[in-house]
């Protein structure tokens, strides 16, 4: 793992090259506490009610970061982005590499879902919340889990001493990289996760991150807010 300094209130991240996995830094994250995230996520979530809830779409749309950003076709963001087709394609290949990996068994499905909604719900940005907390419901056939994400650290019979340890790892990493250690390693070893499990988490907390910041950037010149 990089060696990570600034202050707490910040995420230092290197220069991230979307489609390329180990090389990456982070953008900057401003905390949230986690009685603001709870009261954020009830806003967000409503009633889970699995007969209403909208299922993971069955193929992957081509464009991840123009949906979320709910871009105009005809707006000028849109024609910069026809300009540069290969950022597009780039970013794209690393959201399907991370989150919707083809034969990649490092991770399971649910564990990225689980650690991208957490991201989320802490940076946080509504519509990547909807988003991840359908694909969570869809993966998962029942709405307790994305509960327990979101009142994470809280206990919850839905998640497991892995889940636990994934999810403490994002939020470490999310808020306070200063204070990440060694033995931050060691706990997430301890909780039976490879070494390669373990730089598919690092690169997964990366991309989101990375994710919100390009969303927020394309939302303010043209997408939706």
């Amino acid at each position: 793992m990089n060696a990570m300094n600034g202050s707490d209130s910040t995420i230092m991240q290197d220069d991230w090259q979307p489609g390329v996995g180990a090389r990456f830094r982070q953008d900057r994250i401003m905390p949230c506490r986690r009685a603001a995230v709870r009261q954020k996520a009830a806003a967000i979530r409503g009633p889970y009610e699995l007969e209403e809830r909208t299922l993971m779409p069955p193929m992957t749309p081509e464009d991840v970061f123009g949906i979320l950003a709910d871009i105009d076709p005809e707006s000028p963001v849109a024609r910069l982005r026809e300009q540069r087709p290969d950022l597009t394609r780039s970013s794209q290949a690393s959201y399907e590499s991370l989150l919707e990996p083809a034969g990649d068994e490092s991770l399971s499905r649910r564990d990225r879902e689980l650690v991208a909604l957490r991201i989320a719900l802490l940076t946080p940005d509504d519509r990547l919340v909807a988003w991840h907390r359908d694909r969570l419901i869809a993966l998962t056939e029942t709405a307790a889990t994305v509960s327990a994400v979101t009142e994470f650290p809280a206990f919850s019979p839905e998640l497991t001493p892995r889940d636990v340890a994934i999810l403490r790892h994002a939020d470490l990493i999310t808020q306070h990289p200063t204070h990440a250690e060694p033995s931050d390693i060691d706990a997430l070893r301890t909780a039976g996760l490879s070494t390669r499990e373990i730089v598919t988490l690092s690169q997964l907390i990366a991309f989101v991150a990375f994710q919100v910041r390009v969303l927020a950037t394309l939302r303010a010149f043209g997408g939706s807010a």
